[in-house]
């Protein structure tokens, strides 16, 4: 268990993962940050209690936050979540591209619910899901990785 300020490294996070959540869970964690890696600007890793990792992509020519995930504790009952960053990506005057990562999201049940009332608040949420709801979605991860991919600007990869 880590003290309040640790700061985490992509290894640390991996194996908290390992050890905490299923392999389908596991799977998705790996590949969202592979997906960073390869489309995105940088990972910045959390200093929370539980192990965290956001997505910084370039969204309309700057850097930003595209979405938080978090392993969760090392206890029962907690689990692991993944956040959109819908409340800072509209600041990028981006509204066009989240309502269509937006639009393709909501055919997911478990995060659909979360979508409908982050469009309701102009987009100022940040609409989040448990990943056990959705790791054993291929559905999910389609719609997941095809949504970052309206987000951001493919042309500066």
């Amino acid at each position: 268990s880590s003290a309040v300020g640790h700061q985490w490294t992509k290894e640390g996070l991996l194996e908290a993962a390992r050890l905490r959540r299923t392999e389908a869970e596991v799977s998705l964690i790996e590949r969202l940050i592979a997906d960073a890696e390869t489309r995105g600007v940088e990972l910045v890793f959390g200093r929370g209690v539980t192990p965290g990792v956001s997505g910084w992509y370039w969204v309309n020519g700057q850097p930003a936050a595209v979405w938080n995930l978090n392993v969760g504790a090392d206890t029962s009952g907690s689990r692991s979540y993944l956040s959109l960053y819908f409340g800072e990506l509209v600041k990028k005057g981006v509204e066009e591209a989240i309502e269509k990562a937006a639009s393709i999201l909501e055919s997911v049940p478990a995060i659909a619910p979360k979508i409908v009332a982050a469009r309701s608040n102009a987009w100022s949420r940040y609409p989040s899901v448990y990943l056990p709801d959705v790791a054993n979605s291929t559905r999910f991860s389609d719609v997941l990785f095809e949504a970052i991919g309206m987000l951001i600007d493919g042309s500066r990869m």
